[in-house]
Protein backbone atom coordinates (compact mmCIF):
# COMPACT_ATOMS: atom_id res chain seq x y z
CA UNK A 1 0.00 0.00 0.00
CA UNK A 2 1.00 3.45 -1.00
CA UNK A 3 2.46 5.51 2.24
CA UNK A 4 0.21 8.45 1.09
CA UNK A 5 -3.20 5.47 1.65
CA UNK A 6 -2.32 4.64 4.81
CA UNK A 7 -4.17 6.40 7.11
CA UNK A 8 -7.49 6.87 7.47
CA UNK A 9 -9.01 9.90 5.42
CA UNK A 10 -12.35 12.09 5.25
CA UNK A 11 -12.88 11.81 1.55
CA UNK A 12 -14.55 15.57 0.55
CA UNK A 13 -17.33 15.71 -1.80
CA UNK A 14 -16.31 16.68 -5.52
CA UNK A 15 -15.45 20.20 -6.06
CA UNK A 16 -18.66 22.03 -8.53
CA UNK A 17 -16.73 22.21 -11.46
CA UNK A 18 -14.62 20.01 -13.16
CA UNK A 19 -10.89 19.71 -12.07
CA UNK A 20 -8.72 18.28 -14.31
CA UNK A 21 -4.88 17.25 -13.20
CA UNK A 22 -2.25 16.78 -16.01
CA UNK A 23 -0.26 14.26 -14.35
CA UNK A 24 2.75 11.22 -14.87
CA UNK A 25 5.34 10.15 -12.60
CA UNK A 26 7.58 10.18 -15.78
CA UNK A 27 9.00 13.82 -15.83
CA UNK A 28 9.80 15.58 -19.24
CA UNK A 29 6.87 14.67 -20.96
CA UNK A 30 5.04 17.42 -21.81
CA UNK A 31 2.71 18.29 -19.01
CA UNK A 32 3.13 21.84 -18.48
CA UNK A 33 2.84 22.41 -22.36
CA UNK A 34 -0.27 20.66 -22.58
CA UNK A 35 -1.56 22.44 -19.57
CA UNK A 36 -0.43 25.86 -20.78
CA UNK A 37 -1.75 25.73 -24.12
CA UNK A 38 -5.10 23.88 -22.92
CA UNK A 39 -5.71 26.24 -20.86
CA UNK A 40 -5.41 29.23 -23.93
CA UNK A 41 -7.26 27.03 -26.35
CA UNK A 42 -10.48 26.53 -23.23
CA UNK A 43 -10.51 30.66 -22.36
CA UNK A 44 -10.80 31.22 -26.53
CA UNK A 45 -13.67 28.99 -26.23
CA UNK A 46 -15.26 31.35 -23.80
CA UNK A 47 -14.60 29.26 -20.89
CA UNK A 48 -13.71 30.88 -17.05
CA UNK A 49 -10.33 28.77 -16.82
CA UNK A 50 -8.22 28.42 -13.29
CA UNK A 51 -4.96 27.12 -14.01
CA UNK A 52 -3.03 26.24 -10.59
CA UNK A 53 0.82 25.87 -10.68
CA UNK A 54 1.81 22.53 -8.15
CA UNK A 55 5.44 21.80 -9.34
CA UNK A 56 7.92 23.68 -7.40
CA UNK A 57 9.97 24.02 -10.83
CA UNK A 58 7.48 26.40 -11.50
CA UNK A 59 7.71 25.51 -15.02
CA UNK A 60 3.98 26.90 -15.90
CA UNK A 61 4.41 29.58 -13.73
CA UNK A 62 6.68 31.20 -16.60
CA UNK A 63 5.34 29.41 -19.25
CA UNK A 64 2.54 31.36 -20.14
CA UNK A 65 3.40 34.27 -22.37
CA UNK A 66 3.97 37.23 -20.58
CA UNK A 67 1.50 39.33 -23.00
CA UNK A 68 -0.81 37.22 -22.06
CA UNK A 69 -0.40 36.43 -18.09
CA UNK A 70 1.25 40.01 -16.98
CA UNK A 71 3.70 39.00 -14.16
CA UNK A 72 3.02 42.16 -11.96
CA UNK A 73 1.48 40.23 -9.06
CA UNK A 74 3.68 38.13 -6.22
CA UNK A 75 4.80 34.63 -7.33
CA UNK A 76 3.49 32.78 -4.13
CA UNK A 77 6.22 30.11 -4.30
CA UNK A 78 4.59 28.11 -0.97
CA UNK A 79 0.98 29.02 -1.89
CA UNK A 80 0.71 30.48 1.54
CA UNK A 81 2.11 27.29 2.62
CA UNK A 82 0.24 25.23 0.68
CA UNK A 83 -3.54 26.57 1.10
CA UNK A 84 -3.82 27.29 4.21
CA UNK A 85 -7.43 28.80 5.68
CA UNK A 86 -6.58 32.12 4.93
CA UNK A 87 -4.87 31.74 1.77
CA UNK A 88 -7.29 33.55 -0.58
CA UNK A 89 -6.72 32.06 -4.04
CA UNK A 90 -9.67 33.44 -6.38
CA UNK A 91 -9.98 37.09 -5.01
CA UNK A 92 -6.79 38.14 -4.15
CA UNK A 93 -5.24 39.34 -6.97
CA UNK A 94 -1.75 40.05 -5.40
CA UNK A 95 -1.50 35.96 -5.61
CA UNK A 96 -3.75 34.98 -8.53
CA UNK A 97 -2.83 36.70 -12.37
CA UNK A 98 -5.55 37.34 -14.37
CA UNK A 99 -5.02 37.35 -18.21
CA UNK A 100 -5.05 39.65 -20.60
CA UNK A 101 -7.66 40.28 -23.58
CA UNK A 102 -8.52 38.17 -25.44
CA UNK A 103 -7.62 35.99 -22.31
CA UNK A 104 -9.37 37.61 -19.98
CA UNK A 105 -11.22 34.66 -19.00
CA UNK A 106 -7.69 33.03 -17.97
CA UNK A 107 -6.63 33.24 -14.18
CA UNK A 108 -3.06 31.63 -13.03
CA UNK A 109 -1.77 30.54 -9.44
CA UNK A 110 1.98 31.00 -9.45
CA UNK A 111 4.52 29.22 -7.27
CA UNK A 112 8.14 28.93 -7.33
CA UNK A 113 10.81 26.48 -5.68
CA UNK A 114 10.04 27.69 -2.52
CA UNK A 115 7.41 24.70 -2.39
CA UNK A 116 9.80 22.14 -2.15
CA UNK A 117 10.59 23.41 1.70
CA UNK A 118 7.14 24.29 2.23
CA UNK A 119 6.53 20.26 0.72
CA UNK A 120 9.36 18.96 2.97
CA UNK A 121 7.71 20.38 6.23
CA UNK A 122 4.14 19.64 5.34
CA UNK A 123 5.18 15.95 4.89
CA UNK A 124 7.35 15.79 8.45
CA UNK A 125 4.13 16.89 10.15
CA UNK A 126 1.80 14.86 8.50
CA UNK A 127 3.81 11.96 9.54
CA UNK A 128 4.25 13.38 13.22
CA UNK A 129 0.60 13.94 13.04
CA UNK A 130 1.02 17.29 13.96
CA UNK A 131 -1.48 19.15 11.88
CA UNK A 132 -5.11 19.99 12.94
CA UNK A 133 -6.55 19.54 9.35
CA UNK A 134 -5.92 16.48 6.99
CA UNK A 135 -3.02 18.48 4.54
CA UNK A 136 -3.89 16.01 1.89
CA UNK A 137 -7.11 17.80 1.22
CA UNK A 138 -6.10 21.18 1.89
CA UNK A 139 -6.59 22.08 -2.33
CA UNK A 140 -9.84 20.19 -1.85
CA UNK A 141 -10.91 22.07 0.87
CA UNK A 142 -10.25 25.48 -1.09
CA UNK A 143 -11.70 24.05 -4.35
CA UNK A 144 -15.22 23.25 -2.48
CA UNK A 145 -15.74 26.82 -1.97
CA UNK A 146 -19.11 28.12 -3.83
CA UNK A 147 -17.14 31.40 -5.12
CA UNK A 148 -15.15 29.08 -7.94
CA UNK A 149 -18.46 27.88 -9.46
CA UNK A 150 -19.67 31.48 -9.50
CA UNK A 151 -15.86 32.33 -11.28
CA UNK A 152 -14.73 29.98 -12.97
CA UNK A 153 -15.87 26.71 -15.40
CA UNK A 154 -12.65 24.41 -15.10
CA UNK A 155 -9.52 23.78 -12.90
CA UNK A 156 -6.02 22.81 -14.69
CA UNK A 157 -3.23 21.43 -12.27
CA UNK A 158 0.02 20.89 -13.36
CA UNK A 159 1.73 18.73 -11.06
CA UNK A 160 4.70 17.48 -10.31
CA UNK A 161 6.43 14.26 -11.65
CA UNK A 162 6.73 12.38 -8.46
CA UNK A 163 4.42 12.03 -5.48
CA UNK A 164 4.72 14.83 -2.91
CA UNK A 165 2.07 16.54 -0.52
CA UNK A 166 1.58 18.78 -3.38
CA UNK A 167 0.51 15.98 -6.19
CA UNK A 168 -1.43 14.07 -4.04
CA UNK A 169 -3.69 17.80 -2.77
CA UNK A 170 -4.00 17.28 -6.67
CA UNK A 171 -5.57 14.47 -7.34
CA UNK A 172 -7.83 14.27 -4.10
CA UNK A 173 -9.22 17.78 -5.25
CA UNK A 174 -9.68 16.43 -8.67
CA UNK A 175 -12.60 15.24 -10.46
CA UNK A 176 -10.51 14.14 -13.71
CA UNK A 177 -6.58 13.63 -14.39
CA UNK A 178 -5.48 13.70 -18.03
CA UNK A 179 -2.16 11.33 -18.94
CA UNK A 180 0.63 13.00 -21.05
CA UNK A 181 2.77 10.29 -21.99
CA UNK A 182 5.75 10.30 -24.37
CA UNK A 183 6.10 7.39 -26.26
CA UNK A 184 9.26 5.71 -25.31
CA UNK A 185 9.67 2.99 -22.97
CA UNK A 186 10.67 4.74 -19.76
CA UNK A 187 7.52 7.11 -20.61
CA UNK A 188 5.13 4.27 -21.11
CA UNK A 189 5.96 2.62 -18.08
CA UNK A 190 5.98 6.15 -15.59
CA UNK A 191 2.15 6.18 -17.50
CA UNK A 192 1.21 2.70 -16.64
CA UNK A 193 2.61 3.10 -12.60
CA UNK A 194 1.07 6.28 -12.32
CA UNK A 195 -2.04 4.65 -13.15
CA UNK A 196 -1.88 2.10 -10.55
CA UNK A 197 -1.49 4.36 -8.11
CA UNK A 198 -4.24 6.22 -8.90
CA UNK A 199 -6.29 3.33 -8.17
CA UNK A 200 -5.40 3.03 -4.93
CA UNK A 201 -6.03 6.91 -4.61
CA UNK A 202 -9.07 6.11 -5.94
CA UNK A 203 -9.92 3.29 -3.18
CA UNK A 204 -8.93 5.05 -0.17
CA UNK A 205 -8.55 9.03 -1.02
CA UNK A 206 -10.22 9.86 -4.10
CA UNK A 207 -12.99 8.16 -5.33
CA UNK A 208 -14.54 10.75 -7.58
CA UNK A 209 -11.37 10.92 -9.51
CA UNK A 210 -11.84 9.28 -13.19
CA UNK A 211 -9.19 8.96 -16.44
CA UNK A 212 -9.97 11.02 -18.82
CA UNK A 213 -7.59 9.50 -21.39
CA UNK A 214 -4.09 9.04 -22.26
CA UNK A 215 -2.64 11.81 -24.76
CA UNK A 216 0.43 10.57 -26.38
CA UNK A 217 3.63 13.42 -26.87
CA UNK A 218 6.96 14.33 -28.25
CA UNK A 219 5.52 12.73 -31.66
CA UNK A 220 8.60 12.27 -34.80
CA UNK A 221 5.64 14.20 -36.73
CA UNK A 222 1.93 15.18 -37.26
CA UNK A 223 0.94 12.01 -38.29
CA UNK A 224 1.64 8.59 -35.96
CA UNK A 225 4.68 6.56 -37.72
CA UNK A 226 4.04 2.87 -37.42
CA UNK A 227 6.01 2.19 -34.98
CA UNK A 228 4.05 5.16 -32.73
CA UNK A 229 1.28 3.02 -33.48
CA UNK A 230 2.68 0.10 -31.90
CA UNK A 231 3.88 2.17 -29.06
CA UNK A 232 0.28 2.61 -28.51
CA UNK A 233 -1.19 -0.83 -29.19
CA UNK A 234 1.19 -1.59 -26.01
CA UNK A 235 -0.37 1.08 -23.77
CA UNK A 236 -3.65 -0.12 -24.57
CA UNK A 237 -2.51 -4.34 -23.24
CA UNK A 238 -1.19 -2.19 -19.85
CA UNK A 239 -4.17 -0.24 -19.70
CA UNK A 240 -7.29 -2.27 -21.21
CA UNK A 241 -9.77 0.19 -19.41
CA UNK A 242 -8.22 3.48 -20.16
CA UNK A 243 -8.89 5.61 -23.44
CA UNK A 244 -5.89 6.01 -25.34
CA UNK A 245 -5.99 8.51 -27.52
CA UNK A 246 -5.46 8.34 -31.03
CA UNK A 247 -7.43 11.00 -32.73
CA UNK A 248 -5.28 14.04 -31.26
CA UNK A 249 -1.56 13.87 -30.26
CA UNK A 250 1.46 16.43 -29.13
CA UNK A 251 4.42 16.56 -31.94
CA UNK A 252 7.73 17.72 -31.11
CA UNK A 253 7.69 20.45 -32.62
CA UNK A 254 10.23 23.93 -32.23
CA UNK A 255 6.81 26.43 -32.01
CA UNK A 256 5.69 24.12 -29.45
CA UNK A 257 8.99 24.46 -27.53
CA UNK A 258 9.04 27.76 -28.00
CA UNK A 259 5.46 28.39 -26.56
CA UNK A 260 4.73 29.97 -30.08
CA UNK A 261 1.47 27.51 -30.34
CA UNK A 262 -0.56 31.26 -30.95
CA UNK A 263 1.44 32.14 -33.49
CA UNK A 264 1.65 28.63 -35.66
CA UNK A 265 -1.99 28.09 -37.03
CA UNK A 266 -1.79 24.38 -37.20
CA UNK A 267 -0.20 23.72 -33.79
CA UNK A 268 -2.80 26.46 -32.56
CA UNK A 269 -5.45 23.99 -34.54
CA UNK A 270 -4.49 20.69 -32.70
CA UNK A 271 -4.83 22.48 -29.18
CA UNK A 272 -8.44 23.62 -30.27
CA UNK A 273 -9.14 20.22 -31.02
CA UNK A 274 -7.52 19.16 -27.63
CA UNK A 275 -9.78 21.60 -25.78
CA UNK A 276 -12.94 20.25 -27.11
CA UNK A 277 -12.20 16.80 -27.12
CA UNK A 278 -11.98 17.47 -23.33
CA UNK A 279 -14.71 20.03 -23.51
CA UNK A 280 -16.95 16.82 -24.81
CA UNK A 281 -15.59 14.57 -21.99
CA UNK A 282 -16.47 16.68 -19.29
CA UNK A 283 -19.74 18.19 -20.60
CA UNK A 284 -18.84 21.59 -20.83
CA UNK A 285 -20.14 24.35 -23.47
CA UNK A 286 -18.14 27.02 -25.09
CA UNK A 287 -20.77 29.64 -23.91
CA UNK A 288 -19.26 29.41 -20.88
CA UNK A 289 -22.83 28.76 -19.65
CA UNK A 290 -22.66 25.34 -17.42
CA UNK A 291 -24.63 26.07 -14.79
CA UNK A 292 -26.73 22.64 -15.72
CA UNK A 293 -23.51 20.67 -15.96
CA UNK A 294 -22.88 21.93 -12.17
CA UNK A 295 -26.09 20.71 -10.45
CA UNK A 296 -25.71 17.59 -11.67
CA UNK A 297 -22.50 17.52 -10.02
CA UNK A 298 -23.18 14.91 -7.27
CA UNK A 299 -24.13 12.55 -9.50
CA UNK A 300 -20.71 11.52 -10.92
CA UNK A 301 -19.92 9.31 -13.93
CA UNK A 302 -17.44 5.91 -12.27
CA UNK A 303 -14.15 5.34 -12.46
CA UNK A 304 -13.54 5.09 -15.92
CA UNK A 305 -10.53 2.93 -17.14
CA UNK A 306 -9.80 1.66 -13.60
CA UNK A 307 -10.54 -1.26 -11.37
CA UNK A 308 -12.88 -0.85 -8.64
Amino acid sequence: MNFWTTLPATVLPPPPVPVLSLGNLKGGVGKTTVVANLALALAQTGLRVLAIDLDFQASLSVALPSNIMPRWEKADGGIHVLLSESYDMFHNSHVTAMGAAPFSGLSLVRTSLELADVEDKLFAAFVLGEREKDPRFALARKLSDPRLAQDFDIVLIDTPPRLTIASINAFCASTHVLIPTALTAVSRSGAVTFVHYLTEFRNNLCPSIDVLGVLATFTATGTLSPAENKALDELEKFLPRIDVWRDVFVPLRQDIANNRVLQNPVEKARFAFIAQKVMGKLGLHPDGHNDSRRSRQGARTGWAGLSQ
